[in-house]
């Protein structure tokens, strides 16, 4: 995707501003005159015009407020997730350098999946080849781990009917 600068950005949207803002008044000054009968329709033509014009901008820098808003809140949400799995990775790392036990590092790598990532459901499974299964070896604790039987149950269920 093409990005522009904040400056190059900020300098586009106020050329448009000043290009709509041109633009509004050259043609509603022409349509003001063509349909005003004498002074006082022209005057009050102005103002109405006037009027519009402090709307339709209000409603304009409104709707570039809110979608530069909702950009830096997805751009920040973005930011914290990737955060999360980086601090995931670290702490796995650790785990690694630590443990010498495949399921106690299995277990360890769930639990930190879980509770530093933030992630609902951890589990790591096996293929047993020679049934066409995966075998849940590790999942993270308490209410999780049903949940996690449960999916790698159907897991299994679909690595038996589909084996590869």
């Amino acid at each position: 995707m093409y990005r522009i600068s904040q400056q190059m950005g900020a300098l586009l949207l106020a050329g448009i501003y000043a290009l709509a803002g041109f633009l509004w008044i050259f043609y509603s000054d022409q349509i003001s005159i063509r349909y005003a009968q004498d002074a006082y329709e022209l005057n009050l033509f102005q103002t109405y015009k006037g009027w519009g014009f402090i709307v339709v901008t209000t409603l304009l820098v409104f709707a570039l407020i809110r979608a530069a808003q909702f950009h830096r809140t997805l751009h920040e949400e973005k930011s914290k997730r990737m955060q999360r799995v980086q601090n995931v990775l670290s702490d796995v790392s650790q785990a690694i350098i630590k443990t010498r036990d495949l399921p106690e590092l299995f277990s360890m790598v769930c639990q930190i999946a879980a509770d530093v990532g933030g992630f609902p459901l951890v589990w790591i499974g096996r293929v047993d080849e020679r049934r066409q299964r995966i075998k849940m070896t590790a999942c993270s604790t308490g209410r999780r781990r049903q949940r996690a039987r449960l999916i790698a149950a159907r897991a299994m269920r679909k690595a038996g009917s589909h084996p590869r």
